[in-house]
C-alpha cells in the first residue's frame, strides 16, 4: 500500500525529535560504522528564528531512514525521487561526523621592476589544494 516518505512538508521548523535522530544514527551505524556518526545526536532549532517556525511540527525528514532513496526510486517519478533523495541525504548527513581535509596553501610573492619607468610592482599569487582525509557526511 501507500506509505508516506516525508514528514509534514509545510513546516519551516528545523527541530527533529530525539527518537528520529536516534533512529537515523542506528541506520547510519549499520551503513557506515560508528566512526561516521557525529559525537552525539545533533538537534537543530531554538535559534533566533524559532519563534517564526511552525513548531507544532518537526522539520521535513523521512519518517523511516531505512527507506533509502535507491530502494524507493522505482515507485517515484524522477522529480519526486530527486526531492526525496535531497531530503533523505540532508537529514541523514545532519547526524554524521564532519569531513576532515588536509589543505595546503602556497603563496607566490613576485616582484617586477621596470628600469625604464623606475617602478616596482609586487604581485601575490595563491594556490590552494585539499585532500579528503576522512569523508564524514560526504560518504552519502
Amino acid at each position: 500500500g501507500a506509505v508516506g516518505l516525508i514528514t509534514y512538508m509545510r513546516t519551516d521548523s528545523t527541530r527533529v525529535a530525539e527518537s528520529a535522530a536516534l533512529q537515523a544514527r542506528d541506520h547510519l551505524r549499520t551503513l557506515f560504522g560508528a566512526d561516521y556518526l557525529a559525537a552525539a545526536p545533533m538537534f537543530y532549532g531554538g535559534g533566533k528564528n524559532a519563534q517564526n517556525a511552525q513548531d507544532a511540527h518537526e522539520g521535513i525528514r523521512p519518517p523511516d531512514p531505512a527507506r533509502r532513496p535507491e530502494l524507493v526510486r522505482r515507485y517515484l517519478k524522477e522529480d519526486q525521487f530527486k526531492l526525496y533523495q535531497l531530503i533523505w541525504q540532508r537529514f541523514m548527513a545532519s547526524q554524521m561526523a564532519p569531513a576532515v581535509f588536509d589543505t595546503t596553501t602556497v603563496d607566490y610573492d613576485l616582484t617586477q621592476a621596470s628600469v625604464a619607468v623606475k617602478t616596482t610592482h609586487a604581485y601575490l599569487f595563491r594556490s590552494t589544494g585539499s585532500v579528503i582525509k576522512f569523508p564524514g557526511f560526504f560518504a552519502l
